[in-house]
């Protein structure tokens, strides 16, 4: 490591794991890696940018963890995207770990790049115990892009500018929280 800060993201499922799938077979895993691989590219010369996973594979909620814990990250962000039983349902939001202030602020941050940059309706930031959030060492967010089951968000995530978007609203959102 360079001596700077250390950027661990996180492409939500992967492998066995295709995480939400489309009606049209649109799969989350394949989603969160592009927009990961557009944040690392934006970090680039600012941050050490290390991905949970290189491409398809499978790697548990504890190895993820485990990687960030032992590499001594400054932040952690998993991206996925969201899935409801109800079509209609819309919107970014983003969760941290209750009682954790910096992943709080981390968390705001996120959101509020992405909600500025997607324009998709702002569900706000809430407080969850996922495993990659209470098993992290250090700020952990995790965010949820768009909906996968709505059919407008849907077409938006097969776009891939929208992808280079939402990657490059994380990175903001990183940068502006390590003071990049």
């Amino acid at each position: 490591m360079s001596g700077k800060l250390l950027v661990v993201l996180d492409p939500g499922h992967g492998g066995r794991s295709p995480g939400a799938v489309s009606r049209s077979g649109l799969r989350e895993k394949e989603i969160n890696m592009a927009i990961c691989l557009a944040a690392y590219q934006a970090l680039e010369g600012l941050a050490e940018v290390l991905l949970t996973r290189q491409g398809d594979e499978n790697v548990t909620l504890a190895q993820r963890a485990a990687l960030a814990n032992a590499a001594r990250a400054d932040c952690f962000v998993s991206v996925h995207c969201n899935s409801s039983v109800d079509r209609r349902a819309r919107g970014t939001e983003t969760f941290c770990f209750p009682g954790s202030a910096a992943g709080r602020r981390l968390a705001v941050l996120l959101q509020q790049q992405l909600v500025r940059s997607l324009y998709l309706p702002d569900r706000g930031v809430k407080i969850a115990r996922y495993a990659v959030l209470r098993q992290t060492r250090m700020p952990a967010a995790l965010v949820e892009v768009a909906f996968l089951s709505n059919t407008v968000e849907e077409e938006l995530l097969r776009d891939q500018v929208v992808r280079q978007n939402a990657g490059r609203a994380l990175a903001r959102g990183i940068g502006e929280f390590l003071g990049l």
